[in-house]
């Protein structure tokens, strides 16, 4: 679906080797809230709407939002992951309903949350990371 990717390299070397990717953790864990509220306001709005029939939502894919802990991706990378997760209570993937919904099918328009979303927070996300880092920087009397 959605995919953002923000990059603090040079000041990140200087300080990962010490920090043993805490600092990595600590940037991310930082803006992931943001970035779950707004996920999850978009997909609300985007459940139900634009339907001809009445909404049978039963809330199951919106509570179904959440964070996943901080781990390297194959890459080396740290990663978070903001999305849904399990099934329903019929045994359908949420991550199929959000697919759906995000994409479309032949008989279903398209109702996008998840690329809207990355553009609405990205800016947050690189300033509240930015803090984050400044503030580590400063710890360690590196200034810049």
């Amino acid at each position: 679906m959605g995919k953002m990717d923000i990059s603090f390299d040079s000041e990140l070397l200087t300080l990962e080797p010490i920090a043993d990717g805490e600092l990595s953790k600590k940037m991310l864990l930082s803006a992931a809230p943001h970035v779950k509220a707004v996920f999850k306001n978009n997909l609300e709005k985007a459940i139900g709407s634009g339907n001809r029939k009445k909404d049978r939502s039963t809330g199951e894919l919106l509570s179904s939002v959440g964070i996943t802990g901080v781990r390297k991706n194959r890459d080396g990378y740290w990663d978070i992951k903001i999305g849904v997760s399990g099934k329903d209570s019929n045994g359908v993937r949420n991550g199929l309903k959000a697919g759906v919904l995000e994409h479309g099918k032949s008989n279903q328009p398209a109702r996008p949350f998840a690329r809207p979303t990355v553009k609405q927070v990205k800016n947050h996300v690189y300033e509240t990371m930015r803090r984050v880092l400044d503030e580590e920087l400063k710890k360690n009397g590196n200034t810049q």
